[in-house]
Order: C-alpha cells, then structure tokens, then sequence
C-alpha cells in the first residue's frame, strides 16, 4: 500500500480522487484515524474532512510524502498487530499470576 501510495498520490487532483481509489483512501484513513463509518457521510462531507487534514500539495512534497509515509507505517504495523514480536514481548508486562510469582519467592536457593 505504502509504495502505491508513494507512486500515485502525487498525481491526484483533489480529495475525491483519493476517496475513489481503495488503496488510497486505506493509506489515508490510516494515517489520520478516519473511522470506517465515514464511509456512511455525504462524499462532500468525506472530501471535506480529507481536506481539512491534507494539504493536496503535501503529496507533490517529497519530504512530506514520506512523512506522511512513516506515519502509515507505525499506524498501520501497529493496527496489524506487528507490535505482538517476541522481541517486544520480552518488555511487556505479562500476566504471570500471584501465585507463581509467590511461588517463585517462596522457592529456598541451593536446594
């Protein structure tokens, strides 16, 4: 999606554009946390909000295409769940019950 994105948002005109193509609008939706029931409002509604948070010449920026870029990345990793990797569970604060933890505490050491 991102690299679709990075391909074809420079050459769209208006917020309409990006509400008719899927691939779009999902990297769009995603980077502001438009709710899917958005979809339900006017499309007059729909481009004005699109508008009000995307500035169409941002997407003709480099700098600021992948700004915006970064932002789907984290937003989108972290919706699909990428944040669940072995290595981030090794932080997390897991659900180890009381009574293992006292048993744990209670165990004498050296036998």
């Amino acid at each position: 999606l991102a690299l679709y994105f990075k391909r074809t948002a420079p050459t769209v005109k208006s917020a309409y554009g990006l509400l008719a193509d899927p691939a779009l609008w999902k990297v769009v939706k995603t980077i502001f946390d438009f709710p899917d029931t958005m979809g339900l409002a006017a499309i007059d509604k729909q481009a004005q909000a699109v508008k009000k948070q995307l500035n169409m010449a941002d997407l003709k920026d480099p700098k600021k295409l992948d700004n915006l870029l970064k932002r789907f990345t984290v937003k989108w990793d972290v919706a699909q769940g990428m944040g669940d990797s072995p290595l981030l569970q090794l932080f997390n604060n897991g659900s180890v019950s009381t009574n293992t933890t006292l048993s744990i505490l209670s165990l004498k050491i050296g036998g």
